[in-house]
């Protein structure tokens, strides 16, 4: 199965089996023609991605992603705290970004770190009905919010985190997790250095709690909980994790076996349904074992292209 086909199949079937919730992150409509013609000014160095998109019920889309060097959103400008690390690359900061309805950028947030690895990735955004902003993503060392004290400091040198915005775009709540041990690239160029973690789906059910999805690589922290290391070396872990209102961590779901957790949706009777596909012979879901019909040697030197699908619906419990 290709994965072109494979990512349609599992929106389609996210789409069957979740019901829209208004504080579900989604891909922002197609606006008129004229209120989409506000490029980002270009940086000064390496450039900008946007990774995620969201909207909110008043038609205000946020966008996040990651830049280095000087990037503006209007009149907004975010100028990154780049400098060589310590293998020798430019690291990047993170920013958020909020874009009214009437097409004008009204506020830019960059967050930062610092110390010997100082990327960070900003993912992931939610746009609440009232107009605040819920982000997640990774960092390394310690991670920095403007115009606030607040830091975060990863003692196993890498993190992923969720943090709050207000509708004026000030950082609130953070919360994060911590890897479990030391984990410095040891290559000199960005593309040969793959994140240990990837947050790759978020969304926000109506109690406020934050479900969270992605792949890693190794184990991590989360405040009492625990998320093991892969038991294959350089393979992929999926996981799903619930953080309450309260900014801590409820319940970690790992789902073990070469697989990808690629998107969330809020169950209709509350919890979480999770797809996405895997590569091993077997999956194991709790009780539940899935069988792949045509498994592939999990080889990081193969192209991934001979993949299953997987879905399934947690408790709100995580269960």
């Amino acid at each position: 199965m290709t994965n072109s086909l494979l990512r349609w199949l599992i929106f389609a079937l996210l789409g069957v089996l979740a019901t829209p919730s208004p504080t579900r992150a989604q891909s922002a409509p197609p606006p008129p023609e004229a209120a989409w013609q506000l490029p980002l000014a270009h940086p000064t160095l390496n450039g900008s991605v946007q990774a995620s998109s969201a909207t909110d019920g008043a038609g205000n889309v946020y966008v996040c992603g990651s830049f280095d060097g000087t990037v503006s959103f209007g009149p907004h400008k975010l100028s990154s705290t780049v400098r060589k690390g310590k293998y020798g690359l430019f690291w990047n900061d993170g920013f958020v970004a909020k874009r009214s309805a009437a097409g004008q950028w009204e506020w830019a947030t960059r967050l930062g770190a610092r110390g010997n690895r100082f990327r960070v990735a900003i993912t992931q955004v939610v746009a609440t009905p009232r107009g605040e902003v819920v982000v997640a993503g990774t960092y390394g060392d310690t991670l920095t919010f403007a115009g606030t004290t607040t830091t975060v400091y990863a003692p196993g040198g890498y993190g992923m985190f969720v943090a709050h915005l207000s509708a004026a775009g000030a950082w609130g709540q953070v919360t994060a997790a911590t890897a479990a041990y030391f984990a410095y690239p040891t290559s000199t160029e960005p593309e040969e250095d793959p994140p240990l973690v990837k947050c790759t789906s978020m969304v926000l059910d109506a109690r406020g709690t934050v479900y969270l999805a992605g792949v890693h690589k190794i184990g991590f922290q989360l405040g009492s909980l625990t998320l093991p290391a892969p038991a294959i070396a350089r393979a992929e872990d999926g996981f799903v994790v619930a953080l309450g209102a309260n900014g801590s961590w409820q319940w970690v779901q790992k789902l073990p076996g070469a697989n990808e957790a690629v998107r969330l949706a809020v169950a209709p009777n509350e919890g979480v349904v999770v797809a996405g596909q895997y590569y091993g012979s077997t999956l194991q879901l709790g009780r539940f074992t899935v069988v792949n019909l045509k498994p592939i040697n999990y080889s990081f030197s193969s192209e991934r292209n001979l993949t299953d699908v997987f879905i399934a619906r947690l408790s709100p419990t995580g269960q």
